[in-house]
């Protein structure tokens, strides 16, 4: 991945203050600082044309424990695996970061699944990052040691991460139809509500075969041929106990036109979710508001029978006027 430029700001990374932004092809990891790290509950899919160069970085860390290592670099994550896709037949990898975060890199072909039109914008553009270039032309980022050791080497511009493909939660018992439902009607997205045996053991220790729901949520461009989309929220249930929600969010942009954008905020305001985070200074309540910040938020996903909330997820909701959007720059 590479910094952003427009957020990586010395005195932020140096206090470790604000926000930076961690870039990845077309995708970006929204870092806010915070007394407690977030954990998502579940696991992010990340995509790779090629796997080499993220096997030889990790393996580099291999015989490095929680401590110092031999280069006195701290070890990034606190496990991995790698393991070979049971659908692909290709090698995958599994991190789990110091915090608990799971994440799944997978590799998968700048085509994959027949996906060859140039319009697809996962596949054909990419965000800004730091590089060499930008620290030598600003005084402000020569005096950060660690914007030097981030920036990118090279003038390319490309990221060995293509981009973000899924964001997987676990969410409670019976829920996950209504996820599903909440999507479909609010922002005409394409799901899929799949349902996996599972099989347990109960305490006369024979096999009980449960059911597992799991909704699939497409994002972004949809392949006509295989009807697959180019990124998917998924929710998985389970009986497990999950953690209390500790403000992670995701981003996502909508529609084509400012008028998309318009009828995505309707909706949801019809739906009553709309909802200002106190931590930041877009409060938007209203088009109008939402128009100047070219953005809006909710976090309560919907029963949208009962008006019950079923799960707690804040999204931050985009226009394609949003500046994050302006830095996107076709290869």
């Amino acid at each position: 991945m590479g910094l952003d430029p427009r957020y990586a700001i010395p005195n932020n990374v140096a206090s470790g203050s604000g926000m930076v932004w961690a870039n990845c092809g077309a995708t970006q990891f929204h870092l806010v600082f915070g007394e407690e790290a977030q954990v998502v509950p579940g696991s992010i899919g990340l995509w790779y044309d090629d796997l080499e160069g993220l096997k030889e970085r990790i393996l580099r860390y291999e015989e490095i424990g929680k401590g110092e290592g031999a280069e006195g670099k701290e070890r990034p994550f606190e496990s991995f695996s790698i393991d070979m896709d049971p659908l692909s037949k290709k090698e995958s990898i599994r991190i789990v970061d110091r915090y608990g975060n799971v994440f799944y890199c997978r590799q998968q072909s700048s085509d994959a699944a027949g996906q060859n039109d140039h319009t697809e914008l996962i596949r054909t553009v990419r965000q800004p990052i730091l590089t060499s270039t930008d620290m030598q032309h600003s005084h402000d980022y020569q005096s950060s040691d660690l914007l030097k050791r981030f920036a990118a080497d090279h003038e390319s511009q490309e990221t060995d991460c293509r981009g973000i493909q899924h964001v997987e939660f676990n969410v409670p018992p019976n829920t996950a139809a209504k996820i599903a439902e909440f999507y479909d009607r609010v922002f005409n997205a394409p799901t899929n509500l799949i349902t996996i045996p599972s099989a347990s053991s109960d305490d006369s220790d024979s096999a009980t075969t449960i059911d597992v729901n799991v909704a699939v949520v497409g994002i972004g461009s949809v392949n006509t041929t295989t009807g697959l989309t180019s990124q998917s929220l998924i929710f998985r249930e389970t009986s497990l106990p999950l953690p209390p929600y500790d403000g992670h969010h995701i981003s996502l942009y909508v529609g084509d036109d400012m008028a998309d954008f318009a009828v995505a905020l309707k909706s949801c305001m019809d739906a009553g979710v709309v909802w200002v985070n106190p931590k930041y200074e877009d409060k938007v309540t209203n088009l109008n508001t939402a128009k100047k910040w070219n953005q809006f938020r909710f976090k309560d996903i919907l029963d949208l029978k009962t008006g019950k909330q079923v799960f707690e997820l804040e999204h931050e909701v985009r226009s394609v006027n949003h500046r994050g959007w302006t830095g996107l720059v076709r290869r």
